[in-house]
């Protein structure tokens, strides 16, 4: 069933026709039903800030050596550079705090299995 323009429940044909349609209405009801946590905000950090920190990067280190280095060509080499060390130490940041993050889960769990119900 969905809902149509109209606001009104209509069934969908596609579904009447398929041997399948109850394993996938029912993966489609476990997974509202789910209680894991969202993603979005840790692929945002994943997938998105390094990009971000690479750009700011650049556009910072080509305001500081604007004055200092004259050749166009170096400065954006420099900036590059120093740019994609900020993304590795970001990355790096960023697999540390997941690594502890999953320690603590982890000793949660075993002190939760060590404590007498």
């Amino acid at each position: 069933m969905i809902r149509g323009c109209d606001g009104t429940m209509k069934e969908e044909k596609q579904c009447t026709d398929c041997a399948q349609s109850h394993d996938c209405k029912a993966m489609y009801r476990r997974l509202g039903e789910s209680v894991s946590p969202p993603v979005a905000g840790r692929s945002f950090v994943a997938f998105l800030m390094p990009v971000i920190v690479f750009a700011a990067g650049i556009a910072v280190c080509e305001g500081i050596f604007k004055r200092i280095i004259e050749q166009r060509q170096l400065r954006a080499m420099v900036g590059s550079v120093i740019s994609a060390g900020l993304v590795i130490g970001w990355i790096l940041i960023c697999r540390g705090r997941a690594r502890c993050d999953r320690d603590v889960v982890q000793k949660g769990e075993q002190r939760s299995k060590q404590r007498p119900d």
